[in-house]
């Protein structure tokens, strides 16, 4: 079934919510790179690792985790170094990785839609529509329980926020990125997502 934006944004109908993909207006294709984006603990890592292990040929790339990695961990030489901006760093990392064959590389947060560093969100997303396929990923269909586990999933970090913020956040981002996605998987069940994500793009 076709969700629209306006469906998806609204409170829901009476239909039980189901994992799924939806259509989106680009044609599926075959390709040998796939991008996870969306909102903070949305689950784009865990359909990453989900894929992955169905995909044995396949390398994930976890964007977050490799900027903490190359940027954070080194701490006795960080001064030594210029400093980079988590988003240049981000930007980075994201083309290196690219390079590579049969990838599946899950961007930060703010990799696509962009609202402190607009210009960077919009050459990732040119980078990553010519690479590969975009899939954005959420919890639900619906809005208020997609808000609602992403901000369980929030409170067991390390970051404070409230359901407020969440709800916030959502509604000024989530909509362009639905605009940006090639496809939108939605549930909370991994490996039948990641199931959906092979199946769409021949992998």
């Amino acid at each position: 079934m076709v969700s629209t934006d306006a469906k998806c944004a609204s409170e829901p109908s009476k239909k039980p919510e189901r994992p799924g993909m939806d259509h989106m207006p680009r044609p599926p294709m075959v390709t040998d790179c796939i991008f996870l984006f969306g909102p903070r603990a949305a689950g784009k890592s865990t359909v990453g690792k989900a894929l992955v292990d169905l995909l044995p040929n396949w390398t994930f790339y976890d964007i977050d985790y490799e900027f903490r990695l190359r940027f954070e961990s080194d701490r006795e030489n960080a001064e030594d170094r210029p400093p980079v901006s988590y988003y240049e760093g981000c930007r980075k990392i994201m083309l290196d990785c690219m390079e590579n064959e049969r990838v599946i590389i899950a961007l930060g947060g703010g990799a696509i839609v962009n609202d402190v560093i607009p210009e960077v969100g919009i050459r990732n997303f040119q980078d990553c529509r010519r690479r590969g396929a975009l899939v954005l990923v959420l919890p639900a269909r619906r809005r208020s329980r997609c808000c609602h586990i992403i901000y369980q999933r929030e409170s067991k970090r390390r970051y404070v926020m409230t359901e407020d913020y969440v709800r916030q956040q959502f509604d000024q981002r989530v909509g362009r990125m639905r605009d940006y996605a090639d496809g939108i998987v939605y549930g909370i069940a991994p490996r039948r997502l990641a199931q959906q994500v092979i199946r769409r793009y021949g992998l």
